[in-house]
């Protein structure tokens, strides 16, 4: 990172360059079909003031020339299996994506969350481009707000902050000029032949693994048998539901989407992850767990462990093109410890652990081999694996100097995950020296936000202090 702006962009001409999902991106298409497992992600910013509204709209011209995935609406396959495709949109409409109000009173941050909260429950038109932007005037008197609603279809946590790079200049820099556009007209009679073929080429190429696995154990036997072992062995600590029961406070879920936030200096953070010798990420975790243990004793259901949900990104730096290239480590996390330091350590212990683990790919390479399947398949399937969690915690690394929105500062950027059946999504962004930490939780989850988020700001605040 360099200069606020991510070296790991591979290019805006690279973005969006696949022209079907892959399985990952599939799976969290297919499986809305169950309301409470919607995948959209939402980034609500800040402005330090009101741009000129043709200057936001010139903005998003550039960008979606930019980026083709901006520009495509999804193809499914004529049968409902194998990967849907990508296909640009000729009759793009950017009035009906870019769009501005003016915030109700007392049109303060509260306002600002709860017009993302409302947009994030609305479902995307999914017959156009999966995303919308609204410039939100009169936030806290002569602020502004700006709300990006995108599917996770389209991309990753990581992509998602390349695209913001991409988006936002550097804040003070002279405004780069409109990029060239890559949207073409494709030719329909292409298309339509194109989409059986995705149905029956994602069988055929699993089908097709597997027949080579075959063939390599009947040719050493007893190699295979060991290797099959320890991954057997391997698989079974990957898969198995995380050794704990659901938390009773946790428990409620009814698809509505509430969002709060929480700030903490970035230093501070690093300062207490480094006197720990652990990750940014692992005292992010901690700090998390930590306000989760302080929630649970106001309420007199002091727990020991929570059923946790960690994304572990899967791309490497210079390859992000859009699209979707994570796992996720499912375990029992050590909520109840009540020492920072020693907390700390022991997630550290415990995400190391499932890293190293044989068949750690396994859940990502198996929701690849589910894109081939219908909704009506993927969708229970996947509930059923998430459902065992109580929270999903992320950390996404962003710009460490300020950028801009048609020329206005952006002072703080926070994104929020999606909730696939669970009680509560975290997810803290670095961006200008602080951490915004994003919360998304079911209304039937959470008793009391306010009890949340002052239990969450001493979670982080207990953390910090071990590094001071």
């Amino acid at each position: 990172m360099s200069n606020g702006r991510h070296d790991g962009f591979v290019g805006s001409d690279a973005w969006g360059a696949a022209r079907r999902m892959n399985g990952l991106d599939t799976v969290m298409w297919r499986a809305e079909v169950d309301p409470l497992l919607r995948s959209t992600v939402m980034a609500v910013y800040t402005l330090d003031r009101v741009p000129p509204w043709a200057d936001v709209v010139a903005e998003h011209e550039r960008i979606v020339g930019l980026v083709p995935r901006l520009a495509q609406r999804v193809s499914e396959t004529r049968l409902g299996v194998g990967n849907p495709g990508w296909r640009h949109d000729t009759k793009l409409d950017l009035d009906y994506h870019v769009r501005r109000v003016r915030l109700p009173e007392p049109a303060d941050h509260g306002a600002l969350l709860m017009l993302a909260q409302t947009m994030a429950c609305t479902p995307f038109d999914r017959r156009r481009p999966l995303w919308e932007a609204v410039l939100a005037e009169g936030l806290n008197g002569d602020q502004a707000g700006y709300v990006l609603k995108l599917h996770h279809s389209s991309m990753d946590g990581a992509a998602l902050m390349c695209l913001d790079a991409l988006m936002h200049p550097p804040y003070g820099s002279d405004r780069p000029q409109p990029g060239l556009s890559l949207v073409r007209k494709e030719d329909d009679e292409t298309e339509r032949r194109a989409r059986p073929a995705g149905s029956i080429g994602a069988l055929a190429a699993v089908g097709g693994k597997l027949l080579g696995h075959a063939t390599g154990a009947l040719r050493h036997p007893s190699r295979a048998v060991r290797e099959g072992s320890r991954l057997a062995e391997s698989l079974v600590h990957v898969f198995s539901r995380p050794a704990v029961a659901p938390s009773p406070l946790l428990r409620g879920r009814a698809g509505s989407w509430r969002f709060v936030t929480v700030d903490a200096p970035l230093s501070s953070v690093r300062s207490a992850a480094k006197a720990a010798g652990v990750s940014l990420n692992d005292a992010v975790v901690s700090a998390v767990l930590g306000g989760l243990r302080r929630y649970h004793e106001h309420f007199g259901v002091p727990l020991s462990t929570v059923a946790a949900a960690i994304p572990i990104a899967g791309g490497r730096p210079g390859q992000i093109r859009g699209g979707n290239g994570f796992s996720v480590a499912r375990m029992a996390m050590p909520m109840g410890e009540a020492d920072p330091v020693r907390r700390m350590r022991m997630v550290r212990e415990l995400i190391t652990g499932v890293r190293s683990e044989r068949a750690g790919k396994a859940p990502a390479l198996l929701a690849h081999s589910m894109g081939v399947l219908p909704s009506f398949v993927i969708a229970p399937v996947l509930k059923h694996t998430t459902q065992a969690h109580d929270v999903q915690i992320s950390t996404l690394r962003g710009a460490e100097a300020p950028l801009s929105l048609a020329g206005a500062r952006i002072l703080r950027l926070y994104p929020f995950g999606p909730l696939p059946a669970i009680a509560l999504s975290v997810t803290m962004h670095t961006y200008d020296g602080n951490c915004c930490f994003g919360v998304n939780f079911d209304a039937a989850a959470v008793r009391d936000p306010d009890v949340l988020v002052r239990c969450l700001q001493d979670g982080i605040d207990e953390t910090t202090t071990t590094g001071s």
